[in-house]
């Protein structure tokens, strides 16, 4: 004996055979309705729900149905709308459409969110005398880039920075996808000058005295006087009134005429043709670059005495240069 096979259940249903899921479909149609009823039901299709009114006839059936009712009435010239149709299987693909949306959105949301935990960078602001590599090798013990999921300890990054030699204070911030480090350098060693201790101001050339301008201490000499290299031009004290003078650093700006002498000797007149010229100016470069800080060149001049074969030349040079 053969066992039937059971079919699968229908749930949705399918043209003319409604499943348990089916939902329900109203209609409305115009023209006698006893023929429309009789339409329908001679083509197997279950009518309820029967309201007539006058040429119209409002009518249910089930969504199952729909198909076949709107095919009947479409041969047959029939005029009809339908005003209502429910359940899953017209629902279904609006509900694929609608939480197809929603899933588009949740993914949308955690690409964000996976996004939002990517270190692709790390920049560095401040730095001038630190190296960028020195930082960015402290940086690299806690954060590595691109990386996702990472979530440095930004507090640990700042502790590593500072140990770098040359920082003197580090802010590590996080700016999306960006690790940001700003560093404050140490300042750099400077010398620094005494200028409470007394000590006076010394002439560094000799000269004759042509502008003196006295910013800390008491001159002791004045425009027109002479003065040797070695001698002190401002003295390191301040007067106070009818106290003691008070002991200070000299400080001051103090210009001077230079002028220098010397004698160059050739042995014959061919020599001195030849090697004059270049010499004189040679060693009026070698006068000025021996100054400390010359500023205007005056003028030169010089002589010649022939002695038998030999030729002497007497130079002089006069500046004025700063000899404070």
């Amino acid at each position: 004996m053969n066992r039937k096979e059971k079919p699968f259940l229908n749930l949705l249903g399918s043209e003319g055979k409604p499943g348990i899921f089916a939902g329900k479909a109203e209609i409305y149609v115009e023209g006698s309705p006893a023929y429309a009823l009789n339409l329908l039901t001679c083509g197997g299709i279950k009518v309820r729900d029967v309201g007539i009114d006058g040429d119209k006839m409002r009518l249910s059936i089930t969504e199952a149905e729909l198909p076949l009712a709107e095919k009947i009435l479409g041969e047959n010239d029939r005029t009809y709308r339908v005003v209502k149709a429910g359940g899953i299987r017209r629902r279904f693909p609006e509900f694929l459409k609608r939480y197809a949306l929603i899933a588009g959105i949740l993914i949308s949301c955690a690409f964000t969110c996976v996004y939002g935990t990517l270190v692709a960078e790390v920049e560095i602001r401040g730095n001038a005398l630190v190296s960028e590599e020195v930082i960015a090798a402290a940086v690299s013990e806690y954060v590595e880039t691109p990386s996702l999921f990472a979530y440095p300890d930004l507090e640990s990054i700042e502790k590593a920075v500072l140990r770098c030699d040359g920082v003197a204070y580090a802010k590590v911030t996080r700016e999306g996808k960006r690790i940001i480090v700003e560093v404050v350098e140490e300042l750099p060693e400077t010398e620094v000058t005494d200028t409470q201790s007394p000590v006076p101001l010394l002439a560094r050339e000799s000269g004759v005295i042509t502008r003196i301008v006295t910013l800390r201490g008491s001159a002791v000499v004045e425009c027109g006087d002479s003065v040797k290299a070695g001698d002190v031009m401002i003295a390191p004290y301040v007067s106070a009134g009818e106290n003691e003078p008070v002991p200070v650093r000299a400080m001051g700006i103090v210009e001077a005429k230079v002028t220098r002498s010397e004698q160059i000797e050739y042995a014959d007149e061919e020599a001195f043709t030849e090697r004059a010229a270049a010499d004189i100016e040679a060693r009026k470069e070698e006068f000025c670059a021996s100054l400390a800080e010359y500023e205007i060149f005056v003028g030169s001049s010089f002589n010649v005495k022939k002695l038998d074969k030999s030729i002497t030349v007497s130079i002089y040079y006069e500046v004025i240069t700063r000899i404070s």
